[in-house]
């Protein structure tokens, strides 16, 4: 079978990236679809919310080779992926201290930033998707993880202006795809309040600059928060509520999408 890689990316911190991560994977998993998540934020909020604070497992810095590693001396995924049970996904950690070196030495040394795709291409039959959760910047983790997917999944926040960063994050992909091959697939609205007239011109706005198959919305609410207090995925805390529906609805659009397709642009 395909292996879909989907990184969810914006420029800007805050747009409900890894929540929306951490809200698609488990709804993916429950499909019967094999799920990696890879974090590859430093800022480790989906390791966070999965595994707990204080973890110390290796992960996405291993496989990279945080360091200046020898290519042969790196981990492979397979060895350093943790099953999570409770959320029905294995895990390629995050750590704060270790990917955030990693991050600077990757600025230093740009040919680096297409690691993750070959690091990805030894499990290509292990799983179905790989969701990665991406820095809110263009740096080097954010374009190495564009260039290791097969689609992108643009998070904005409705409940603000944004637009601002979205014709900047167009043109990066822009550049991105003169050198790998991918689509966008589409754009998740978080923070989506149905009845405020900002949430509706900002998908509008979006869906007018765009010919994306995907325009899902996830609405406001303080359950979602608690996926990273309670270490349990939405459909745990809040299941059949609104917010838990409107990430099976996203999971079941990207499922429908991919896998009854035969797209292939770039799946490995």
């Amino acid at each position: 079978s395909i292996m879909f890689v989907l990184a969810y990316v914006h420029q800007k911190g805050g747009t409900g990236k890894s929540k929306t991560v951490l809200g698609t994977a488990p709804e993916l998993a429950a499909l019967g679809r094999r799920v990696l998540v890879i974090d590859a934020d430093p800022q480790a909020t989906v390791t966070n919310a999965m595994l707990g604070r204080g973890h110390d497992v290796s992960g996405l810095a291993e496989v990279l080779g945080s360091g200046h590693v020898a290519e042969e001396e790196r981990a492979k995924i397979g060895s350093v992926v943790v099953p999570v049970a409770e959320w029905g996904v294995d895990l390629l950690a995050s750590n704060f201290h270790r990917l955030g070196v990693l991050e600077t030495e990757h600025t230093s040394d740009s040919s680096r930033v297409v690691d993750l795709n070959y690091a990805l291409e030894s499990i290509a039959d292990a799983y179905d998707y790989v969701l990665i959760d991406t820095p809110g910047n263009l740096g080097p983790l954010v374009m190495g993880s564009i260039m290791a997917a097969s689609h992108i999944l643009v998070v904005i926040d409705s409940g603000t202006e944004a637009l601002e960063g979205f014709a900047t994050l167009q043109g990066a992909l822009k550049r991105a795809a003169r050198l790998s091959e991918f689509e966008v697939l589409g754009v998740v609205s978080t923070r989506y309040k149905s009845n405020t007239d900002l949430s509706r011109t900002v998908l509008a706005s979006v869906r007018e600059a765009t010919t994306y198959p995907l325009y899902a919305t996830i609405r406001e609410a303080t359950k979602i928060g608690a996926m990273n207090e309670q270490r349990l995925p939405i459909g745990k805390i809040a299941a059949g509520r609104p917010e838990h529906l409107d990430f099976v609805d996203l999971a079941q659009q990207i499922d429908s999408l991919l896998a009854s397709s035969d797209i292939e642009s770039n799946a490995l």
